[in-house]
């Protein structure tokens, strides 16, 4: 019998291009000699430099672009945001969709889960709100914020978003979460500032447990990401919806009137000759409709008026009326 030689073709393999660390190289001995004096400058090949200053591997912004979102996010205490160093009273979490580039933050009762889950709604409307079929979760280890992120992706996934996965930061490395960490920074900082801004026209201070300084810390979010141009100068809301916000604005905690609308409840029990128009101060927007988030003074309660209307400059400041503000 003749044998019968059975011949395997291996295909031409193709993988993606490997990254390897560098090749600190390796010195003569007289050069090591000499760079042992005194060490300077520092050199990858010297293992007492590596031991005494070495950095670790830099994290550098990445070339290529994720095709799946994600939403980093921390919590952001308040001593980062009053700079007082014991005022860990106020809790905050603050999250980015790092493709979209849109911001959230919401004032939270406590860090991890609260008894009415108040931080997962609010992480989960803000998910559903972005729109996206898949996303990836990710925060650091800490014990609270696991529980946080773990509970989200169980109602995310009750809601039928089901391709969610979770993603950590190296253990006690913080620069692996460095885009989260700035977001916290922008967010502090712009929240500050209308705190600022609001205080020196009402001429009193605002307590960071008031139910209005809640209010303007998720006006402060919305505003980076329907005003912010990034790099590309487009803002967050544009890259999201194919347009920019459009609705006009006015300052946080401003005195307006607003416009009931005609079918509403609130119309019919008026009566036909009751005024169409009611004193309000104003505490957002809505990002699920073109509305204006407002507290209405005299029936004290949230309400959302498509129209509104600025009072003279003499009478957009009301102390009084901030202080009611109790939802």
């Amino acid at each position: 019998f003749w044998a019968v030689e059975e011949t395997i073709e291996v295909e031409d393999e193709e993988a993606p291009k490997r990254k390897v660390l560098r090749d600190p190289g390796e010195p003569t001995a007289e050069e090591y000699e000499e760079h042992r004096i005194d060490h300077i400058p520092f050199r990858s090949w010297c293992p007492d430099c590596v031991r005494g200053r070495g950095v670790g591997i830099q994290h550098r912004r990445s070339t290529e672009k994720g095709t799946i979102p994600i939403f980093g996010f921390d919590y952001l205490m308040g001593k980062e945001v009053t700079g007082e160093e014991r005022d860990d009273s106020l809790k905050i979490i603050v999250a980015k969709c790092q493709m979209t580039k849109c911001t959230f933050a919401h004032g939270v009762p406590q860090k991890g889960l609260d008894p009415k889950l108040y931080a997962v709604e609010r992480m989960k409307r803000d998910i559903l709100w972005l729109g996206h079929n898949k996303i990836i979760l990710k925060s650091d280890n800490e014990s609270a914020i696991l529980a946080l992120l773990r509970n989200t992706l169980k109602v995310l996934r009750i809601e039928n978003l089901d391709n969610t996965q979770e993603s950590h930061s190296a253990a006690y490395d913080s620069s692996s979460n460095a885009t989260t960490e700035a977001t916290c920074r922008t967010v502090a900082g712009q929240i500050r500032t209308i705190r600022s801004c609001l205080e020196r026209r009402i001429k009193k201070k605002i307590p960071v447990l008031h139910c209005l300084f809640y209010w303007l810390i998720e006006h402060a979010a919305w505003l980076l990401t329907i005003r912010t141009n990034q790099s590309d100068g487009i803002t967050p809301y544009k890259r999201l919806k194919g347009i920019n916000f459009g609705t006009k604005m006015l300052g946080f905690g401003e005195s307006c009137f607003y416009k009931i609308p005609q079918k509403s409840p609130e119309a019919s029990l008026e009566g036909k000759m009751a005024s169409r128009w009611q004193d309000s101060i104003f505490l957002g927007f809505s990002r699920d409709s073109n509305e204006f988030v407002l507290w209405n003074i005299e029936k004290k309660k949230v309400v959302r008026s498509r129209s509104v209307q600025r009072k003279p400059a003499s009478e957009r400041w009301d102390a009084e009326a901030l202080v009611g503000v109790n939802q």
